[in-house]
């Protein structure tokens, strides 16, 4: 209930299955986000018992008994996709009062670049103090009337005579990203920023001033509301198109994954785990910022060649990033961008949302394949046949010693961030909760308490490791053999206990009295080894034609003997799987 809307249909006042969890939950957070009611009832009582636990109430009609309108609610609420409107131009934060407007525009152009910029933010404040329609109308035939002027003012340069910018020093050119170049700069008090200035040939395109308008309001609503590790905003402007920013001292995901100072699971997680974190603190927001443009580049290490312990993950470039109140239009990228992109971004879809948060797990999934495979995603790579075996064979190169399940569940949660329907993705909680538990099992492997990371794992050191599938739905590692042999472990977190599940059926082929006298020694070989390592029998059956075997073990124990028990399995699995072939 912390990282979903959840919309309650049928409950009542007095329904202590849902009312208990609910009271318990409020006792854990004031804030557990907005949830719904969906009811026809219009007692006090009802308005109470919402308003006490923080559930919002839909009411419907349903005169003389009929609840078809739950119907048609739902049929809205599943085929409506979003359209607002585009994001208004973005106000001057400050210009000097003693700028005097000059309203001829080849006067105008006899201005050094610097004074043109001035005197042109001074007359769009102006017109924009009045935050309504017709100031942007009148802002765009603004646009219009000073188009060269506007032009000239788009120049910058980190020469010593050309770099100033609107109160700002251009330091130094630093890089040139999708529509943007960014430079390294200083305040009038000497204090180190980053400017990213919008390329004057993208000015005109409506798409991609809409996309920087929308990033300028994202990132003012993300500093607002103090989302931790996104780089510092500090204000914007829009002759030129540029937004200023805290500078961030260290190298890109990108660059750091490529000069191979990244590597090993430790940092991989580490990194992974942070940037889930990120991303989902801004979906959290009132706003629900969403980033959309997840990529390599656009991830800093800060501090990362200063500190071997304090560096953190900072995000950049919410530049096709999406808020509630933002246009739905997207800006599609080029090249090696185009990867990172959720397949609804790329090819327009009236069924399907650009704003919605699974864009982000796709762009998350692209960029953890990034720091294993060490290159970009092809264009629609997810969507190839060898995907699958191709982003486990990338996790397996990367060795765990400490938690060997590490590369395959790893592998698991790029290819279920990426699926091709939206729907199908893991959201952002489960991505961060997984990447989470896994960066504990590598530093921590002692304290793991979770009984379906131990369930695998345990498969993990076994002599199959390389066999074995995995069941989501039941959290169940398993085999199967040809000879009619199915073993499992499932992981009970209710319980805290691995349940081990050994079944065999006769399948011909074999000498039937030379096979019996097999498996009864099998039989009675297998109970003996689990009862040396406190397996507890909870069913067991066998006969001339099937052998039935249930057991369970805690996870205090299982986590302490995991080699040992995993040795033992590998064992009984070895001999159960040849039986047929005696």
């Amino acid at each position: 209930m912390l990282s979903s809307t959840i919309l309650f249909v049928g409950i009542s006042v007095d329904d202590e299955a849902v009312g208990g969890h609910l009271e318990e939950l409020k006792k854990i957070t004031k804030d557990s986000g907005p949830h719904y009611w969906l009811t026809n009832r219009l007692d006090a009582a009802t308005d109470d018992w919402a308003e006490g636990l923080g559930v919002r109430i839909i009411r419907y009609d349903s005169k003389d008994n009929d609840h078809s309108s739950v119907d048609h609610f739902f049929t809205d609420l599943m085929s409506f996709i979003p359209k607002d409107e585009p994001a208004p131009p973005v106000e001057p934060a400050r210009v000097p009062d003693e700028i005097e407007v000059i309203d001829d525009p080849k006067e105008l152009l006899g201005l050094d670049s610097e004074s043109i910029r001035r005197t042109l933010n001074k007359k769009a404040k102006e017109i924009l103090k009045d935050s309504s329609e017709t100031a942007y109308e009148e802002y765009e035939r603004f646009f219009k009337k000073y188009d060269e002027a506007i032009y000239r003012a788009w120049y910058t340069s980190d020469e010593t005579n050309h770099n100033d910018l609107l109160g700002y020093k251009l330091e130094k050119f630093h890089a040139k990203g999708a529509f943007g170049r960014v430079y390294k700069a200083r305040d009038e008090q000497g204090n180190e920023l980053a400017i990213k200035v919008l390329l004057e040939e993208e000015r005109r395109k409506q798409d991609f001033l809409q996309s920087f308008r929308r990033g300028v309001r994202s990132m003012r609503l993300l500093s607002t509301r103090g989302v931790d590790g996104i780089v510092g905003y500090k204000e914007a402007f829009e002759i030129p198109a540029f937004v200023v920013m805290d500078w961030v001292e260290g190298p890109s995901l990108e660059e750091a994954i490529r000069s191979k100072r990244i590597g090993d699971w430790s940092d991989i997680l580490r990194i992974s785990k942070d940037l889930a974190a990120i991303i989902e603190n801004a979906h959290r927001i009132p706003e629900r910022v969403l980033h959309r443009d997840l990529r390599p580049p656009n991830i800093m290490l800060q501090d990362f060649y200063d500190s071997s312990q304090n560096w953190k993950v900072v995000v950049l470039d919410f530049d096709l990033s999406w808020h509630l109140g933002a246009s739905e239009k997207s800006i599609i990228g080029t090249g090696t961008t185009t990867g990172y992109l959720a397949p609804e971004q790329i090819q327009a879809d009236h069924d399907v949302s650009t704003r919605h948060s699974a864009v982000d797990s796709f762009g998350l999934g692209m960029t953890l394949f990034y720091m294993i495979a060490k290159r970009n995603p092809y264009p629609a790579e997810n969507m190839h046949k060898e995907w699958e075996n191709n982003v486990f064979e990338y996790s397996s190169n990367i060795r765990s010693s400490v938690w060997c399940s590490l590369p395959r569940r790893f592998a698991r949660i790029i290819i279920n961030a990426t699926k091709r329907r939206q729907s199908e993705r893991l959201d952002l909680n489960q991505i961060r909760v997984e990447l989470e538990r896994l960066y504990d099992a590598i530093c921590k492997p002692d304290e793991v308490e979770s009984a379906e990371l131990l369930a695998e794992e345990i498969f993990s050191r076994t002599t199959y490791s390389s066999n074995y599938q995995w069941n989501s739905d039941k959290l169940c590692a398993y085999l199967e053999f040809p000879s009619g042999l199915n073993v499992s472990l499932i992981g009970d977190e209710s319980k805290k206990q691995v349940s081990l599940g050994i079944n065999w059926s006769y399948q011909g082929g074999s000498q039937y009295r030379t096979l019996f006298k097999k498996l009864d020694k099998s039989f009675n070989d297998m109970k003996s080894q689990l009862a040396s390592l406190n397996w507890t029998t909870d069913y067991r059956s066998k006969s001339g034609q099937s052998l039935n075997f249930t057991a369970h073990l805690d996870v205090q124990v299982a986590k302490i003997k995991i080699n040992r028990i995993a040795n033992n399995l590998s064992k009984i699995i070895s001999t159960l799987s040849k039986l047929t072939y005696v």
